[in-house]
């Protein structure tokens, strides 16, 4: 299984190496267009994954993107041309964009041609309503929380109880008691 520390090992070094381009300046200032930048991203290869890929999904209005690359020379130079677009998200992934994905509500790509790869995970997520955890991969539990109840309020994804207290717990988030809940008959 992909750790957070196989990921952030290979992603240390390459964002160090991107930062020391001698024109980092000009990627960071240049004048920068979420849509032209995001389509240029997709023909270097990346997948759009998570949020704005399950926004696509139902039709949604997304506000940012994460894209994914698994290729480190190509990660680099999205990397950069990241810098000046605050709506977008390069990201690095060693097996699966989502392998590392808190909600599985949200394991599942989309590429360029505008294909989905829905996981197992994910679509039992979409035929039963009912989001889970990925508990291994909590890693800001504020976020995750966050998250929790912006997909419940967004797509009414249910949780389980059970799952979602020790997260709202340790985050500070106010738990919303209107949150809709999956009891276990």
């Amino acid at each position: 299984m992909i750790t957070w520390e196989d990921i952030n090992h290979v992603l240390s070094g390459l964002i160090a190496k991107a930062e020391t381009n001698k024109n980092i300046d000009y990627y960071k200032n240049r004048k920068s267009n979420f849509k032209s930048d995001l389509k240029i991203l997709i023909e270097m290869g990346g997948i759009i994954s998570g949020g704005g890929a399950l926004g696509m999904l139902y039709g949604i209005k997304i506000k940012d993107i994460d894209i994914y690359f698994n290729d480190k020379k190509t990660f680099e130079e999205a990397y950069l041309l990241g810098l000046a677009q605050p709506r977008i998200d390069p990201c690095f992934y060693i097996e699966k964009p989502y392998e590392l994905h808190d909600l599985t509500a949200t394991m599942l790509t989309m590429n360029g041609n505008g294909k989905f790869e829905i996981s197992n995970e994910a679509q039992n997520t979409y035929d039963t309503n009912i989001c889970h955890i990925n508990k291994h991969n909590l890693i800001n539990h504020k976020k995750t929380a966050e998250r929790i109840l912006k997909y419940n309020k967004k797509y009414g994804f249910k949780f389980k109880l059970e799952e979602i207290i020790p997260i709202f717990a340790l985050s500070n988030v106010k738990f919303d008691k209107n949150i809709i809940l999956h009891h276990d008959q």
